[in-house]
């Protein structure tokens, strides 16, 4: 049989949830292949393919070499979806992976009972990889969350008479709950079941690269220090969950599963990290919008 002629489409801050196809923000990047008929494929080449990343702020684009000048900008994905939320959790629509409307941070001693600890969850969203159009490769659910009185305490003065479905909006917003250490959280949880240890590390290590380029920081020690948590033999099956805490002062702490990784304490690393959710561009533009929103009511919130 034939090869078959594929159209690359190239997704940069690929978000999963909610909204029709946007080209009024982005600009696409099309590259042609040749690929051979789908049923000569093995199981495991579509996987394969993900081993050797070209990443554009975030996104992995696999099997392509250096010389492919696919590295440009984003085509925003956006599904209408609706998110179910209880009393006790939010679920991400995409995936169905859970996240508890509190949490209490990993930075902290385990067993606290004081709720003066606990952050309340902001959003949810899913980092996915379009995959030569042939499928939305889910590699991830994550939920955003914020301690609601270091929030108010800090910007409640500038932001807490501004309407919240005009605050999503204002990137100046996002600026701030950056600048600031408002005690925050992003958990991780995995979905895709072939999701690679070295995917993982190269992702964030290139996001996270262009990140604190773009901040004019140089912290080599902390990438070095991030990337030796993801080592060769570290598994992470569909299920597992994952905590980075920007605890105030500094402090990133990581937690894979029932294991704690280890801290970083670098406030320019700590902002790089949580600008990749909530900066420009986010991974997810829908969930970053939710989490301005959310942040917007809890700023409103103040009684």
């Amino acid at each position: 049989m034939l090869p078959i002629l594929c159209v690359l489409w190239v997704v940069a801050g690929i978000e999963g949830v909610s909204g029709p196809l946007n080209h009024n923000h982005h600009s696409d990047s099309v590259v042609v292949i040749v690929m051979p008929p789908l049923e000569d494929m093995s199981a495991k080449v579509l996987p394969g393919l993900l081993t050797e990343p070209i990443e554009i702020d975030g996104l992995v684009v696999k099997g392509m070499s250096d010389e492919d000048d696919v590295m440009e900008h984003v085509a925003a994905i956006r599904l209408q979806e609706c998110t179910l939320s209880t009393d006790d959790f939010m679920m991400e629509p995409r995936t169905g992976s859970k996240f508890p409307m509190s949490l209490s941070p990993v930075g902290y001693k385990e067993g606290l009972n004081d709720n003066s600890f606990n952050q309340v969850l902001a959003g949810v969203g899913v980092r996915s990889v379009s995959f030569i159009r042939l499928s939305l490769l889910k590699i991830y659910a994550f939920g955003f969350y914020v301690k609601p009185q270091c929030l108010r305490t800090q910007l409640g003065a500038k932001y807490g008479g501004v309407p919240p479905e005009e605050l999503k909006f204002q990137s100046s917003f996002y600026e701030d709950v950056l600048r600031h250490e408002l005690d925050m959280t992003v958990r991780l949880i995995v979905h895709h079941k072939r999701v690679r240890i070295g995917l993982v590390k190269s992702t964030f290590e290139t996001a996270l690269r262009n990140r604190l380029k773009k901040m004019k920081s140089n912290d080599d020690e902390g990438l070095q220090v991030f990337g030796s948590y993801f080592a060769e033999d570290l598994s992470l099956p569909a299920g597992t969950v994952i905590d980075f805490h920007w605890q105030p002062g500094g402090q990133f702490h990581t937690k894979v599963g029932d294991r704690f990784m280890g801290t970083i304490r670098s406030l320019d690393f700590c902002r790089a990290f949580f600008d990749i959710y909530i900066g420009e561009p986010p991974v997810c533009h829908k969930a970053k919008q939710d989490i301005g929103l959310r942040l917007g009511h809890m700023l409103c919130d103040c009684s």
